[in-house]
């Protein structure tokens, strides 16, 4: 077989390899970490939805009843979905073919705005409108919270320092509390004093300048 050949025989090979992704039913069961590349969306329908990046098909979807869904996270290790809603965080396992949630954390009184978690996958942080920020152990599997940091207004943002101690939060009043969460001590910042809400936080990689 010549060069010429070769290259004639490949884009059929890929046309009819991408053919077969398309034909494949939307929302069917399977791990959600077989593609290199997910998309993950989800709102105000009641579910979660995963998406191929390479060809835009749906390849599954997760039924979270009850909430919408207003943030989520994956784990580090890549086999859980976490979602946060109204009262609720929710748990899904991306390598099985089980469609519904595997673990559901209460006890919250309003919505969840933020989750996150820990490097190693050792604890998750949450924050929400109750005013308050919270560290959850996953390795226990215990379904209260362990820790709580209290504002005096809804939070909408939190973020944790590349150095794993510190819980960055902001909240509605347009306050940044450094919550240290190995001494449990904290302080604040007022970026813009009377003027705006704090929406979102991010920190760079080295932990030398927040947005």
């Amino acid at each position: 077989m010549g060069h010429s050949d070769i290259n004639e025989d490949a884009p059929k090979e890929k046309e009819e390899e991408l053919n077969q992704q398309q034909q494949q039913p939307p929302g069917q069961a399977g791990p959600a970490v077989n593609d290199e590349i997910i998309l993950a969306t989800a709102g105000y329908d009641n579910s979660i939805k995963f998406w191929s990046a390479h060809t835009g098909v749906c390849t599954r979807t997760h039924q979270h009843p009850d909430s919408q869904v207003n943030c989520m996270g994956v784990t580090p290790d890549g086999t859980m979905l976490v979602a946060g809603g109204y009262q609720r965080i929710r748990m899904y396992d991306l390598t099985s073919s089980n469609l519904n949630f595997v673990v559901n954390y209460e006890g919250i009184s309003k919505n969840v705005m933020a989750v996150g978690c820990q490097e190693d996958g050792k604890w998750m942080y949450s924050c929400g409108e109750d005013n308050c920020a919270r560290i959850w152990d996953l390795k226990m599997r215990n379904l209260s919270c362990q820790r709580a940091f209290q504002t005096n207004a809804p939070v909408n943002a939190a973020c944790l320092h590349p150095n794993q101690q510190e819980l960055i939060v902001g909240d509605q009043s347009g306050v940044v509390h450094r919550w240290n969460l190995k001494n449990d001590q904290s302080e604040q910042w007022i970026p813009d004093p009377g003027h705006s809400a704090i929406q979102s936080i991010d920190i760079d990689p080295k932990g030398q300048y927040m947005a």
